[in-house]
This record gives C-alpha cells, sequence and structure tokens, in this order.
C-alpha cells in the first residue's frame, strides 16, 4: 500500500523553514526595541514637560516622536534668558541625551510700546491749518540734532568679539556637569568641553595677550566658604581637561565665585541647577 507524504512539510525545503524562523525573529526583535523606544520617549516627555512646569515654564512643549532620547522644544519664550533657562532644565533631566532648541522670543511689552507709541502719537494728533506767516526778519534754518554713530570696532576688537560669541553659541543650553559635591567632571560634559578646546585654540592668536578665565559658581545650598571653594575646584578641573587637549595654559585663568553671583533665584532647584554653572570670558585689554 503507497503511504502518502505530508502535503507541507514534504513539498518545503528545511532552508526554507530556515528562513521563514529568522525572519520571525527579526521582526520580534524589532517590536520589541520600537515599543522599549516608545517607552523612553514617553519617560523622558512627562519628566522634561513636568520640569518646565514646576520652573513656570508651561510655555515651552517636549517633542520626542521617533527621536530616541534627543529632545526637541518648541514655544515662544518672553525673553532670551527665559529660553536658555528652558534649555537647560531640559537638558538636565536625568535620560537625556541631546536638547534642540525650536524656541523663538517674542518682543516684551516694553519693547512693542517703545515701537508702536510714536506710530500711535503720529495718528493721533491733529492737523493744524496752515496759514502763511509774513515777516521782515530773515528765518533761520531748524537746527536738528546730529546723529552720533556708533564706534565701529577695530578689526582686533571684532576678532574677539567673534571668538566670544564662538564660546557662547556652544554653551546655549548646555552646562558642564559635575559629580555632587566634587569637582569631578561628569562623562557626558567631556564632548561638550571637547568643542570648547577646539574653539580656544582656534582663536589661540586672538585671545593671546588677553587670556580667558575659567569661572565656577554654584548656588546657595551650603557653607559660602565651602562654596566658594568647590566652585574654584571646579574651575581648575575644567581648566586641566583643557589644557590635557592641547589648549595653551597660559591662556586660561580659573576662578572661583562660589554663590555670589547668581544668574537666577534659588528658590526652586531649577533656578539652583542654573546658578550652578561654568562660564568662559575673554579678558579685556
Amino acid at each position: 500500500m503507497e503511504k502518502n507524504s505530508s502535503c507541507c512539510c514534504g513539498a518545503v525545503p528545511a532552508m526554507w523553514w530556515w528562513l521563514l524562523t529568522l525572519l520571525g525573529l527579526t521582526l520580534l526583535f524589532f517590536l520589541m526595541t520600537w515599543t522599549r523606544q516608545e517607552a523612553v520617549e514617553t519617560d523622558l516627555t512627562t519628566r522634561s514637560t513636568a520640569a518646565l512646569k514646576a520652573a513656570g515654564m508651561d510655555w515651552a512643549t517636549v517633542n520626542l516622536d521617533k527621536r530616541g532620547r534627543d529632545v526637541q522644544l518648541t514655544g515662544m519664550a518672553t525673553s532670551v534668558q527665559e529660553r536658555d533657562a528652558a534649555l537647560k532644565i531640559v537638558d538636565g533631566v536625568y535620560g537625556v541625551r541631546d536638547v534642540q532648541s525650536r524656541l523663538q522670543t517674542s518682543p516684551t511689552l516694553q519693547e512693542q510700546t517703545a515701537v508702536l507709541a510714536p506710530i500711535a502719537a503720529v495718528a493721533s494728533a491733529p492737523v493744524a491749518e496752515q496759514k502763511p506767516v509774513v515777516t521782515a526778519e530773515p528765518s533761520i534754518p531748524e537746527q536738528k540734532p546730529a546723529v552720533i554713530a556708533e564706534p565701529v570696532p577695530s578689526p582686533e576688537q571684532q576678532a574677539v568679539l567673534n571668538c566670544q560669541q564662538q564660546l557662547n553659541d556652544a554653551m546655549t543650553g548646555k552646562t558642564v556637569l559635575f559629580e555632587t559635591n566634587k569637582s569631578a567632571i561628569k562623562r557626558d560634559s567631556l564632548a561638550l568641553l571637547d568643542s570648547l578646546a577646539v574653539i580656544i585654540s582656534d582663536c589661540k592668536t586672538v585671545i593671546a595677550g588677553r587670556g580667558i578665565q575659567v569661572s565656577g559658581h554654584t548656588d546657595n545650598v551650603g557653607n559660602d566658604v565651602y562654596n566658594q571653594t568647590l566652585s574654584k575646584q571646579r574651575a581648575d578641573a575644567v581648566k586641566d581637561y583643557l589644557v590635557k587637549k592641547g589648549v595653551d595654559g597660559t591662556l586660561l585663568k580659573s576662578a572661583g565665585f562660589g554663590e555670589s553671583q547668581p544668574i537666577a533665584s534659588n528658590a526652586t532647584e531649577a533656578e539652583r541647577s542654573q546658578n550652578r554653572r561654568i562660564t568662559f570670558e575673554i579678558n579685556p585689554e
């Protein structure tokens, strides 16, 4: 009696079964990875939004759609300072890898008034009837005040301004991070310092004779003397790292100011994080 073979197993070679299995595993891995990324994006969106709301910046919108751990911020800030503060807050959220700014700044009420007031005054002023005036005395032309032009910076001064702007742009929305109550630089901040080292080295000729002051600042938590010492140690650590990266040490001077020069109130953690900072300023002549 003739034996019947399976209609499927016998017809499909073993190689195709292996290929189908591999395809299924690949699809399963993709689904698991996509689900994991979606969960991370949801978590970072929630925590970043909460941090902004706690600082009174609910005008900023957090977007991580298909971005992994890279956050995009959109919204209208009332000032450049408020825009930079929002970027720093989100950059400090644990798990965020990079913050991309799509933030805009709107003119303040004072600026709008300064622009619109002259227009409103002209529009509302009555038109006086013009009558001919006969006089025997010669008329004297109206003397208009001379317009004093803004002084034009010299080529050397402009070069210094350009280098300082490069440093400012590199630091916008970013800060050098340290271990808590220590001067050890966190690994996440090394790429930022590497980019600053390149800028300083490229501007070496411009900076020579002036130098750059690396300044450390803290919040108001803790003892004044301790904060002063810690800020100086952190500035020294940044200077030492830049020198290791090839920056001429004679161009750098470190200083610590502790809590004496805050740029924000210390009422909330978000504001205190703004005051914990390192700044880079090219010294004047």
